[in-house]
């Protein structure tokens, strides 16, 4: 490649801040992901946009083939996983999405109020990231936890507690048997996945970047203390402490054979180590500040950012800078080569450039959006989606075209929550209007609005038969609409406060609500009576779940404890008590619905068994190397 020039390939350009971006696996698609929330997926090909998670295209140029809506919050994080079918995205507003490639499907939707996925560089930040073997996604947040997700469940079946601040990155092993973590607390923290027991790895200050050797023998992590230490994985002894750079090191990297490391440093050096030695091998001086690197996938490059929102590309072998690559307006915040190492994709605030070499490409502009998808939903049978914006219009996409068959106004005020009927033949919305609107998918036309809420309608569903709606709202009661007649059946009322939740029974013969007055109410469906109202609990209802069987009902409180309820003769069954006084955040059945678990706020998670009430296990914080 000597004496090659790069060119430049198409200009990305998006109206939010790019929070990540990443080339699939194979090298064939690109993402990129916005801060409102919108991920973009490019053919490398000819780099027409295959889907997004925004709106229709309004540019004739670009043909979108896939609009799938996503989160409701800032985006975070986000990775393709090890077979590149799939991208997980994390965001702020409590929620992991995994995602379809090929057709911007939502595969499946993780919320717990742990997760709260701040992008790089921001406080608390977090992230979340595909295991090696594609099955399982960690994810990090906010209550100082490490949180691991079946992703054919979406169970949560590991919770790793022990820091003592947000954690901010989470890393798998190459063979997928350890995790490596780092938060404020100037630890860095390896977990064994199968036992749960921990490791911690001392470090002086502040841990800003954490990466595996690609064989995952060895785990390098560097801080504010200005150093690069790497640790023996197997033996838990520190290898190296790699001195030298006189500022904050704000990214390293190993080389792809893992026989060479690289440090950036705000000291504006590049250094390169020798792994096996722990010998430096030379001193890049640089345009600038370095926050972010990468290796070429053969090693024989390194590329760094620079304050004059610059690139350098650096021969590993001589030191020699081989190109400049001036073209952004905004500092760069990532850099990435393609799979083969053909070009280069840089990040820069609203807008990412992909360089090649030695073609000169002329330039395209792609545009972004910036309005956020509050919510979607995929009609499977019919290959459509529906979504919810900010604006308070719902949109019926083509999923095979991208086209907008409908747009489905009428809603005064902000919609809140959306639900399809299992026939795929409706869609029911509500909204802080206090409405709830029945809409024909075919036509796209206002089936019917419900009106008798007096107050936000907070929750919407639909019964598991199709035939009829439930509606909770802050006027304190829950009313059940019939889809055929468009009448009101049922008016559910003695909560005394927001109704905050409603679900259906598994069987459709029952549904549970929970309130703020510290109740669940379970009606019958049919003739609208309140059969039980279960108090115990102390604090207002923050969910309700039935188990897979319908034959119990979980309910969570911030009283700081889960009630397990017989849903069919109303009794309290069990009352599951942490030993701790934090709020409980999370519960969940398991599949089988023989066991339970509950998570609190300092991450430690007990299993119940549901029958006996018994604790099976607790995963909890153990403090201190192999203890």
């Amino acid at each position: 490649m000597a004496g090659v020039q790069f060119g430049e390939l198409p200009f990305l350009s998006f109206d939010d801040d790019v929070v990540s971006c990443m080339y699939s696996p194979n090298g064939e698609s690109f993402a990129v992901g916005s801060i409102s929330g919108i991920i973009d997926v490019y053919s490398t090909s000819d780099w027409q946009r295959i889907w997004t998670t925004a709106g229709n295209y309004s540019t004739s140029d670009w043909r979108g083939i896939w609009t799938t809506p996503g989160h409701s919050d800032q985006l975070g994080s986000m990775a393709y996983s090890p077979k590149g079918d799939m991208i997980v995205s994390g965001f702020l507003d409590n929620t992991v999405k995994l995602w379809n490639v090929t057709t911007g499907h939502c595969h499946r939707t993780i919320r717990d109020r742990h997760i709260k996925i701040r992008r790089q560089g921001e406080k608390g930040g977090g992230c979340a990231e595909f295991s090696p073997q594609g099955n399982a996604v960690a994810a990090s947040g906010n209550d100082d936890s490490v949180r691991i997700w079946d992703i054919e469940t979406g169970e949560c079946s590991r919770v790793f507690a022990g820091h003592t601040t947000d954690v901010k990155m989470v890393v798998y092993s190459p063979r997928g048997d350890t995790i490596a973590s780092s938060c404020l607390d100037s630890a860095v923290r390896l977990w064994h996945i199968a036992t749960g027991v921990d490791y911690v790895l001392s470090h002086t200050n502040s841990v800003t970047t954490v990466v595996y050797s690609p064989q995952g023998d060895l785990l390098a992590y560097a801080g504010d203390d200005k150093s690069v230490k790497v640790w023996d994985v197997e033996t838990r002894q520190c290898r190296h402490n790699l001195t030298g750079h006189s500022q904050s090191i704000k990214c390293i990297r190993f080389s792809p054979k893992g026989d060479q490391l690289a440090s950036g440093s705000q000291d504006e050096t590049l250094h390169l180590w020798d792994v096996k030695t722990g010998a430096h091998i030379r001193t890049l001086s640089c345009r600038g500040a370095v926050l972010t690197l990468a290796y070429s996938p053969q090693g024989d490059q390194v590329a760094s950012n620079s304050h004059d929102n610059s690139l350098q590309v650096w021969d590993t072998e001589t030191g020699e800078c081989r190109y400049t690559l001036i073209g952004h307006v905004d500092a760069v915040t990532k850099i990435l080569y393609s799979p083969k190492g053909d070009q280069i994709a840089s990040v820069s605030k609203g807008t990412v450039r992909l360089w090649n070499v030695g073609t000169g490409r002329s330039r395209v502009v792609l545009n972004g959006y910036s309005k956020k998808i509050l919510s979607a939903t995929y009609l499977s049978k019919k290959r459509q989606v529906a979504s919810l914006s900010e604006d308070g219009t719902i949109r019926i996409w083509d999923a095979k075209t991208g086209a907008c068959i409908h747009t489905l106004t009428g809603h005064d005020k902000g919609a809140l929550s959306l639900a399809y009927s299992p026939q795929e033949d409706r869609i029911v919305s509500c909204s802080s209007d206090g409405t709830v609107r029945l809409w024909d998918v075919e036509s796209g036309s206002c089936y019917n609005i419900f009106r008798g809420h007096s107050n936000e309608v907070c929750d919407v569903d639909f019964s598991p038969q199709g035939g009829q709606v439930a509606s909770a709202s802050k006027d304190e009661t829950v009313r059940l609409w019939n889809v055929e007649t468009r009448e009101c059946q049922h008016i559910l009322t003695g909560h005394r406060g927001d109704v905050n939740d409603v679900v259906y029974a598994p069987q459709g013969d029952q549904v549970a609500s929970g309130g703020a007055d510290h109740t669940v109410r379970l009606w019958n469906v049919g003739t609208g009576a309140c059969h039980h109202t279960l108090s115990g609990h102390g604090g207002s209802i923050t969910s309700v779940v039935y188990s897979p069987n319908g034959n119990w009902i979980a309910s969570n409180s911030n009283d700081r404890t889960v009630r397990l309820w017989n849903a069919a003769t109303g009794e309290s069954h069990h009352v599951f008590r942490h030993d701790s006084p934090d709020i409980i955040r999370r519960m969940a059945f398991s599949p089988r619905g023989d066991q339970l678990a509950s998570g609190d706020e300092t991450g430690v998670v007990y299993i119940w068994d549901v029958k006996s009430g018994n604790r099976r296990l607790t995963l909890t914080d153990r403090r201190g190397i192999g203890s």
